[in-house]
């Protein structure tokens, strides 16, 4: 999470957050950014620049959601950066925080660990994808004859990082395994709790960033570098060669379409591809 005089960014995993926080860094002159010390973090850091004060939050309070925002900085605007799900599957699949041992015993109740449990981390995209969906959620369409879509761990992750009551909503959400919702309700709900938000795609990271900097009163002079900055990842994370969209199938793909859709649907310019 970072605060600023005029806004609060706040950084979901794996949604550019690393490329948002450096440059925000760079901007307001942050002397000993955790992302160019290596070997040290620090929990909170702070400097005022011309644009005011500036506060980033590191190590637990890096990956916080709207809830967690202090007090005073409520009343500001948020940034907040999104990833299409289709290609956030294959991001997180790659970093494989998921493969931590300490994990292991919450997968022992999903349904589909136990085929795997044999070669497990080592599991296909596929295999990956699937096991972290292992219900498919009785979400009615209007028509209300048919069971459409479900909802996919991304869906419930973006509601928890970005609705004002999330605890009220996520528990709306997982009536749905059983009792079965109207699908436009879901949809409709999680827009009305939203927080104020401005968010940015990480398709078009450096314009977007850039124009949103603009109408917050940054001058050009400082801010102008974003738009030919090159990617900047965690320092774990490998680049990969192949393109997200070559991981799917036409079947694997209309899986995470129909998990994800209310997310696809808040966002419909990634349900192009």
């Amino acid at each position: 999470m970072i605060c600023t005089e005029t806004f609060v960014y706040i950084h979901e995993p794996k949604t550019g957050g690393t490329f948002i926080s450096t440059v925000l860094d760079k901007i307001h002159q942050l002397k000993i950014s955790q992302y160019g010390f290596p070997g040290k973090i620090i929990p909170l850091q702070f400097c005022k620049s011309k644009y005011g004060k500036f506060k980033h939050y590191s190590k637990t309070l890096k990956h916080v959601t709207c809830t967690c925002i202090p007090k005073n900085h409520k009343h500001k605007i948020i940034l907040a950066s999104i990833r299409n799900p289709l290609d956030l599957y294959v991001s997180e699949y790659h970093f494989g925080w998921w493969k931590n041992k300490r994990y292991w015993s919450c997968y022992q109740e999903l349904p589909g660990f136990n085929p795997l449990k044999d070669y497990f981390p080592e599991i296909s995209f596929e295999e990956y994808v699937r096991l972290f969906n292992p219900c498919k959620q009785s979400i009615k369409t209007l028509s209300e004859k048919e069971v459409r879509f479900g909802i996919g761990p991304f869906t419930k992750r973006f509601a928890s990082y970005y609705c004002q009551d999330p605890e009220i909503l996520l528990n709306k959400l997982n009536q749905s395994y059983t009792t079965g919702i109207h699908y436009q309700d879901v949809v409709t709900d999680i827009q009305r709790n939203l927080f104020d938000i401005r968010f940015i795609t990480t398709d078009n990271l450096n314009c977007q960033l850039y124009n949103f900097l603009i109408n917050q009163g940054y001058e050009k002079a400082d801010i102008e570098f974003i738009l030919d900055l090159d990617k900047i990842r965690p320092k774990k994370s490998k680049q990969r060669k192949e393109a997200w969209q070559d991981y799917y199938n036409p079947d694997l793909k209309s899986f995470v379409l129909e998990q994800e859709a209310v997310l696809f649907d808040l966002f419909p310019q990634f349900s192009g591809w």
